[in-house]
């Protein structure tokens, strides 16, 4: 989709739109000059909380493409948190994520935490 349109449909509210511009925004894709990252992590969140779920995993994650995020998406319990909300969207990333990741994360956590970890895995499987 060509910038001017990809940018319209962004700021007319469209997730994937919003999504695809953070994209390009990270990896100087589509005629950006270059990277902003603070930029492209404004468009994951705002696609995030709109619930659009891979911009929710793209946040929750700290990198993709090769590319970090500036702020990655917040805390600890932030990231995990988008990961949450893409994961219980049927995301398959995030639901990869819980199943192989969070295992080494819960010494001193949450009961809900195993227990989250617990479906994913079988839901990953």
């Amino acid at each position: 989709m060509p910038q001017d349109k990809l940018l319209a449909a962004a700021q007319g509210g469209n997730p994937a739109a919003q999504c695809e511009l953070a994209t390009r925004y990270a990896r100087t894709e589509g005629h950006l000059e270059e990277v902003n990252l603070q930029r492209a992590h404004r468009w994951y969140k705002i696609a995030a909380e709109s619930g659009y779920a891979e911009a929710q995993w793209l946040l929750g994650s700290t990198s993709w493409h090769g590319v970090s995020l500036a702020n990655g998406g917040g805390s600890p319990q932030q990231k995990r948190k988008w990961l949450l909300m893409a994961a219980e969207q049927g995301h398959l990333k995030a639901q990869m994520y819980f199943y192989r990741k969070l295992p080494n994360c819960l010494e001193g956590e949450a009961l809900y935490e195993s227990q989250v970890w617990e479906e994913w895995t079988l839901i990953a499987l």
